[in-house]
């Protein structure tokens, strides 16, 4: 009985060590630029849509000539708010569509882009402590900071419709152009993207 029972607890053990290398988890590396839609949320791709959709209609409205026709140089660009508005509780990480939307206006050289408040900030407490640790010849001197003339903001909204099974996810993204001195609104547009998920 005592070999049987013995027999029994090994052949267990060798069952469950199985189970444990089947269960293991298996990763693959992909390209990060594919269209990959897994769950049918908010990704990578989308951010690169909204900003290949929206930053050429921004570089090509009038406001933008017309600055450079009074001013004589590119307007300067600030980020400022991005309200996201979702339903299901879905996040959708907003520096990752922002840099979306930094790298094409630096790319496009028509613009000058600089930090957000918040960044600019942290530059100026890095400034306060240069002024106290750095050298007299690579110190940085306040009060030579780059102004905006142009707020952007951004706003994402989602709306979800389902029936059984299937379900469609919509987003509607707008963004707008603000003038920092009149508080004008010199140009608005809004893009989409609806996608199918059957479960």
């Amino acid at each position: 009985m005592r070999s049987v029972a013995i027999a029994l607890i090994a052949t267990t053990c060798a069952g469950g060590l199985a189970l444990v290398g089947c269960g293991e988890t298996e990763v693959r590396r992909t390209d990060a630029n594919a269209v990959r839609d897994l769950s049918g949320q908010w990704n990578k791709t989308d951010s690169q849509k909204v900003a290949n959709d929206l930053v050429p209609q921004i570089l090509s409205g009038g406001w933008l000539s017309e600055f450079e026709g009074k001013n004589g140089r590119k307007p300067v660009l600030r980020p400022g708010k991005f309200v996201v508005r979702t339903q299901d509780n879905e996040v959708i990480n907003q520096e990752i569509v922002f840099d979306a939307f930094r790298e094409a206006f630096i790319n496009s050289r028509k613009v000058t882009l600089i930090v957000t408040r918040t960044d600019a900030a942290e530059a100026r407490e890095d400034r306060k402590d240069q002024d106290v640790h750095a050298s007299a010849s690579t110190r940085k001197e306040s009060f030579q900071e780059t102004a905006a003339d142009f707020l952007l903001t951004a706003q994402i909204n989602s709306q979800d419709d389902q029936s059984g099974k299937k379900k469609q996810k919509y987003y509607k993204i707008s963004m707008s152009l603000v003038d920092v001195k009149t508080n004008e609104q010199v140009w608005l547009k809004s893009t989409e993207i609806a996608k199918d998920v059957e479960r």
